[in-house]
């Protein structure tokens, strides 16, 4: 049986020529940032302080981003936990990760929750 997060598209979050670019996907245990992703160079001072940037670090010893592409799909706990580590600073994974026409996936979440998806 097709679990209804597997109905909702991809996801990216910034664009092809910033900084940062990323897909990913909604699951039903977390949030997959798919092989091929860039994370953004610089991190903020805010972001230095918490446990995502050991995790950021992690990955980067761990070959699983190099270079700043992420070089196999990975999960993470939650979008926000995904949007973090992607941007380099705390961010709402709800308003960064977006539908190809726009729609946040805080909208998504919604409709999950109302059943409309």
């Amino acid at each position: 049986m097709t679990s209804r997060v597997d109905r909702v598209g991809e996801l990216t979050m910034g664009a092809e020529d910033s900084a940062f670019f990323a897909k990913g996907k909604l699951k039903d245990d977390g949030f997959l940032v798919l092989k091929g992703s860039r994370i953004s160079e610089k991190t903020g001072r805010m972001f230095e302080t918490t446990d995502l940037a050991d995790l950021r670090r992690g990955l980067i010893d761990k070959g699983i981003v190099a270079d700043r592409i992420f070089t196999e799909d990975y999960l993470f706990s939650s979008p926000n936990d995904a949007a973090a580590v992607v941007y380099g600073t705390i961010c709402s994974g709800g308003l960064m990760w977006v539908l190809d026409d726009g729609t946040p996936l805080a909208n998504i979440l919604k409709d999950l929750r109302r059943g409309k998806i």
